[in-house]
């Protein structure tokens, strides 16, 4: 997000989709998604992923946000099938990704187990 302030990066974000020659408009719908993943807010980020994964824009990371986002929401067997997915369609910096999906399933599953 743009210095720490989802809500400033949000209204950056929507204000360049409205521009019809930005050069990196396939990339913001994701950007957007990452916005809400930092806010640990899946359902938003989920939203903005599923937007960009119909469109086919920047659609491996797409699908690795939406894993992630999945992972969030407690939908362990949707976002399995979506990081399967996001590996197979080479998203970007894959090593970490996959760190990053690994840790947030076992903070989320851990974090499960203590509400018990």
């Amino acid at each position: 997000s743009i210095n720490g302030d989802p809500k400033r990066a949000v209204a950056i974000y929507e204000g360049l989709m409205d521009e019809k020659d930005y050069k990196y408009s396939n990339k913001l719908r994701c950007e957007m998604g990452n916005v809400y993943l930092k806010e640990y807010d899946g359902e938003s980020a989920l939203k903005w992923f599923n937007d960009s994964i119909e469109r086919h824009e920047d659609y491996a990371n797409a699908l690795g946000g939406a894993a992630i986002a999945n992972v969030l929401l407690g939908h362990y067997e949707e976002a399995e099938k979506l990081y399967k997915l996001a590996i197979v369609h080479n998203i970007d910096n894959p090593v970490d990704f996959i760190k990053y999906y690994k840790g947030t399933v076992a903070l989320q599953k851990d974090e499960f187990i203590k509400k018990l």
